[in-house]
């Protein structure tokens, strides 16, 4: 499941503060709630910029049981992809092998959220796409 303490790292490297002591660096907002049902978790930093999210769907080899189905890191380490045989920079996709074999792609533009795009143009992060 969504782990809310690698999101809170995630911020924390990239600048996202907490404005008072004791609170998190973070907030999650869940489109939809409801856990037998698909839907999709955000990592929003406090200036509204959604920096990860993840889609949970009905995995088809699981009997329709609710799976990871795609996560997005707009930031962090480059992965390695086997089958490619190299490094998928930041931005990228993670899907599990039942959707994607290559476990780990470049982002398509349509799954950068419109938040980070302004930021990840900047940093020409995304200038392959």
């Amino acid at each position: 499941m969504t782990n809310l303490k690698n999101f809170q790292e995630l911020a924390w490297h990239y600048g996202v503060r907490p404005q008072n002591k004791g609170r998190s660096k973070c907030r999650i907002k869940i489109l939809q709630p409801q856990s037998d049902s698909p839907h999709s978790v955000f990592a929003v930093s406090r200036d509204d910029r959604i920096f990860k999210y993840t889609t949970f769907d009905e995995n088809p080899a699981l009997g329709g049981e609710l799976t990871i189905a795609k996560r997005f890191d707009a930031f962090g380490l480059a992965h390695w992809n086997e089958i490619l045989e190299e490094y998928v920079p930041t931005p990228h996709i993670h899907e599990p092998a039942w959707i994607n074999e290559l476990k780990v792609r470049p982002v398509r533009s349509d799954e950068i959220p419109g938040s980070i795009r302004p930021i990840l143009e900047e940093r020409g992060l995304i200038k392959y796409l």
